[in-house]
């Protein structure tokens, strides 16, 4: 959907595109990537990860050889399950109230 099309240094990205490549991951069970304001700059890239322990920095690295660098999350929220609405479908929304509400410094921070 157009709405959810994240904007990133005058390019834009479907959150799609990188969920596709982070599930190639073998230990990536689930994905939902989504954007995330920081107060002054561009949004960032979030993407919150059900899986095998994984650290960000080889999720990174195993994006980097799939997408350009620009489009790989800056930050990773690891949780036990993603769960659908009451509507039974996943909610980028709720995924970036939840990220900023449990994360207020990231949101502020420029992270790398």
């Amino acid at each position: 959907r157009s709405g959810e099309v994240i904007h990133i240094a005058g390019r834009k990205v479907a959150p799609e595109e990188i969920e596709r490549a982070l599930l190639l991951h073998p230990d990536v069970k689930e994905c939902l990537v989504f954007d995330a304001p920081r107060p002054g700059e561009e949004n960032q890239i979030v993407a919150a990860i059900v899986g095998a322990p994984l650290t960000p920095q080889a999720l990174r690295e195993f994006l980097e050889a799939k997408l350009p660098a620009w489009q790989c999350p800056r930050q990773w929220l690891f949780v036990p399950s993603l769960g659908a609405n009451e509507r039974g479908k996943l909610s980028r929304a709720h995924w970036r109230q939840r990220f900023l509400a449990s994360h207020p410094a990231r949101a502020l921070a420029n992270p790398t």
